[in-house]
């Protein structure tokens, strides 16, 4: 088993930075362009058990496909801990699925950021409940 990307004996928890509230204020409106902005152009994203997309075509492909889905999204930060330029952050996505249903579920999420932007994004979480 890898390591954490934090260190424990470097990561502080924290209240969440500007640029995350920012780039998942965009998330949440499902505003695409928004969001990609966020992104470096040779990127790699992972959510859940989905092999990891990489660049910004992908990414986006992937983002439609989850986005067609939903008439939005609402992230409730509870925990973050920052070390470097890596990011863990521990909340609850509710998804206003298309059609009226809200699911709410717990998710945590890595994200590693070069230059500003991020470069690395893995979300960890269990999709069924949106598919139930």
């Amino acid at each position: 088993m890898s390591a954490l990307p934090i260190p424990a004996e470097t990561a502080t928890e924290t209240a969440a930075p500007a640029w995350l509230t920012g780039f998942y204020a965009k998330v949440d409106s499902l505003d695409i362009d928004g969001v990609m902005a966020g992104f470096t152009p040779d990127a790699v994203m992972q959510f859940g058990a989905d092999d990891p997309v990489s660049g910004h075509d992908a990414i986006r492909a992937g983002l439609n496909g989850l986005f067609s889905i939903l008439d939005s999204m609402k992230h409730a930060i509870h925990r973050i801990w920052i070390s470097n330029d890596t990011t863990l952050m521990e909340a609850t996505v509710t998804y206003y699925m298309t059609g009226g249903r809200q699911v709410p579920i717990p998710v945590v999420t890595i994200l590693e950021r070069r230059d500003e932007l991020i470069a690395d994004i893995r979300i960890f979480i269990d999709r069924v409940p949106m598919t139930a």
